[in-house]
């Protein structure tokens, strides 16, 4: 049972260091393949992903409201931020709202 509690904390680990270590090798070859290192350097640390979103769901539900003639739409968003980076980050969630028609 510790074997494979220890196996198992092994392989998350080494699959996180794999994913990490090829993603860095493969961005070095790929952004701004040809230009300087100091511009590759800038480059990267613009597009190298340090938060991932996972278990991201939406949920809508729509409504019809009986008073007035029209539809309520009701939005839940749920999800967790991870950091990939190499420390702390700052993080502030927001949400950007879209609003269509009249009011």
């Amino acid at each position: 049972m510790v074997a494979g509690v220890i196996g198992v904390c092994v392989e998350l680990w080494s699959a996180g260091v794999l994913v990490e270590h090829t993603a860095d090798e493969l961005s070095e070859r790929l952004v701004g393949y040809g230009l300087p290192k100091a511009a590759q350097a800038v480059i990267r640390d613009l597009v190298r992903t340090r938060r991932v979103y996972r278990n991201y769901r939406v949920v809508y539900r729509i409504d019809w409201d009986e008073v007035s003639p029209r539809v309520n739409l009701h939005v839940t968003v749920a999800y967790k931020v991870v950091n990939n980076g190499l420390g702390p980050e700052r993080y502030r969630p927001r949400l950007i709202e879209e609003r269509t028609g009249r009011s």
